[in-house]
């Protein structure tokens, strides 16, 4: 795939935030010509399937397959994905859920079972099925299979007529776990370990396989995690108690590993990498200590009833480790560049932005901020949009640099990645 594309998946990232920020000036007063519940719809749509799929997509593609295990219609299936993501944008912001939406998301699902079977047999044909990250694909790509079935069961418990009971938020929140825990974190591990594979000739060891295990037989109980708010029983606290342990085991064994094989490097002299591994890191931590505490009756009722706290939640997963991550990785891989001022402004107005917005919206239950609330989040919302407009500069650079130029393992050629692994 062209390098272009990684722009265009950028672009939905753009749309998000400006959606993001309309909605929050809605709130704040201002009158915005659109409504409220159709951006919302576009805003979450464009997120998930548009800039994280879509660049998954792309670097699953990069990483993964190659001349002798591309499927043949893998560029078909982006480019049908990418002309139903546009036609989702354009009706879910035209009529919200309606006819044309439904369609072109259904169409869309359609197309995740084609991806996902078309890569599933390619890495059949993968000469190392051991390594690590590759062992993350599969998984996650099971896991993009299972999330495809929430928004079938929204159609049928609305369709027959359950839209207002536990049914509807169960089926909600199975896809979001799904997707979130499951494909979308799942394929950053494995994103991550085909860096490491690549230029630092790391091979599965008890670390790794530990790490794992633990994340991947997390994901299904984990759902229960969701469940908490809804049904405080005993079985359910247990089955999720469970989940969050495992979760905190693989964490641990992720930071074992990381330690063990220095890979502290990834950010040697790029401040760019520093800070978005910063949140990453910080991201993972806080998200594994939360489920956590979500076990406490008490803090699971602020959550679940806490309209802030779970959005907070979300916009940690989301804009707290996958965006950080998804752009450390372009980076390293040089198709972003930070090389001017107004990327590194842009970057540092993200940070700032989402550190505000985590802030307010956490703590919103609290009722400590009054009538001031939502001016203060669109405030900084406007600081974390304002930063994904102005990141787009580090799309623009001309210069060239070898992807592992300060790094010590130094770069391996793409075609010699395969024969090189052991």
């Amino acid at each position: 795939m062209k390098a272009y594309w990684y722009k265009v998946n950028y672009g939905y990232l753009l749309v998000v935030a400006l959606l993001g920020l309309a909605m929050r000036s809605v709130f704040a007063g201002f009158n915005i010509p659109l409504s409220y519940s159709h951006m919302l719809h576009t805003h979450s749509h464009i997120a998930f399937l548009g800039w994280i799929y879509g660049t998954l997509f792309l670097l699953i593609d990069h990483h993964f397959l190659k001349p002798f295990n591309r499927p043949k219609s893998i560029a078909l299936q982006f480019y049908v994905s990418q002309a139903l993501m546009v036609l989702m944008l354009v009706a879910f912001l035209a009529q919200g859920y309606g006819l044309y939406s439904i369609l072109f998301s259904s169409l869309f699902q359609l197309m995740n079972y084609w991806f996902v079977f078309s890569v599933l047999r390619a890495l059949k044909k993968h000469p190392h099925p051991g390594a690590l990250s590759v062992r993350f694909l599969k998984a996650a790509l099971w896991m993009l299979f299972l999330s495809t079935f929430g928004p079938w069961a929204v159609g049928a418990v609305k369709a027959l007529g359950f839209g207002d009971t536990h049914w509807y938020q169960l089926s909600i929140y199975y896809y979001l776990h799904f997707q979130y825990n499951g494909w979308i974190i799942t394929g950053v591990l494995a994103l991550f370990f085909a860096y490491v594979e690549k230029h630092y000739r790391y091979r599965a060891d008890e670390y790794g396989l530990k790490s794992y295990r633990w994340f991947v037989w997390a994901i299904v109980p984990g759902y229960f995690l969701s469940l908490l708010g809804m049904f405080p029983v005993l079985l359910v606290y247990l089955i999720a108690g469970i989940s969050a342990l495992m979760q905190l085991a693989a964490l641990y064994f992720l930071y074992r590993l990381i330690r063990a094989h220095k890979l502290g490097r990834l950010t040697h002299k790029q401040k760019p990498v520093q800070l978005l591994a910063f949140m990453v890191t910080v991201g993972f931590v806080l998200k594994t200590i939360l489920q956590l505490f979500s076990l406490i009756p008490a803090l699971a009722d602020i959550g679940f009833n806490s309209r802030g706290v779970v959005i907070a939640f979300l916009h940690l997963i989301m804009l707290g480790i996958i965006t950080p991550y998804l752009i450390a990785h372009l980076t390293k891989l040089n198709i972003m560049q930070w090389q001017g001022s107004l990327s590194m402004v842009g970057l540092m107005s993200y940070f700032i932005g989402f550190v505000l917005t985590e802030f307010l919206l956490g703590t919103q239950f609290t009722g400590w901020w009054g009538v001031q609330f939502t001016e203060g989040v669109a405030t900084a919302t406007l600081f974390l949009a304002l930063g994904v407009v102005l990141a787009a500069f580090a799309f623009s650079s001309k210069k060239k640099i070898t992807a592992c130029a300060s790094e010590g393992a130094g770069p391996v050629k793409d075609n010699q990645w395969f024969k090189n692994y052991n």
